[in-house]
């Protein structure tokens, strides 16, 4: 693939990064307003999470399309990247009690992004 293209991609793939960042702060900061500490604790957990699988895709997905080797370990970082995520929640919800709801969302961050990303560059 043409390096150009990729960069360009990346480009891209950053600035959504950066706007995702913005409102999950955004959203911790008015669930800490809205419904205290524990609330917003589980908004920045799903909001990290969040934000952690994008850096790993976006690393991922630049070391793939660059490389000529087959693409398992596509498919292995999004087995292992939801694996992980499965154990860091049940965690998250059964031993330190933070709020489902909060980690919801946290986790809608990206939707939110998304959908305010869309309108912007597609206006």
């Amino acid at each position: 693939m043409n390096s150009t293209v990729i960069a360009g991609e990346v480009r891209i793939l950053r600035s959504f990064l950066r706007l995702l960042v913005a409102v999950s702060a955004v959203l911790g900061g008015g669930a800490l307003l809205w419904r205290g500490l524990d609330f917003s604790l589980g908004v920045l957990l799903g909001s990290a999470i969040i934000v952690l699988n994008l850096v790993l895709t976006i690393r991922v997905v630049q070391a793939v399309m660059v490389s000529s080797q087959p693409k398992t370990r596509l498919a292995l970082s999004y087995v292992s990247k939801l694996g992980l995520t499965a154990v860091v929640l049940l965690v998250a919800i059964l031993k330190f009690n933070l709020d489902p709801i909060g980690i919801l969302v946290g986790i809608s961050s990206l939707f939110v992004s998304g959908f305010l990303f869309g309108v912007a560059r597609f206006r």
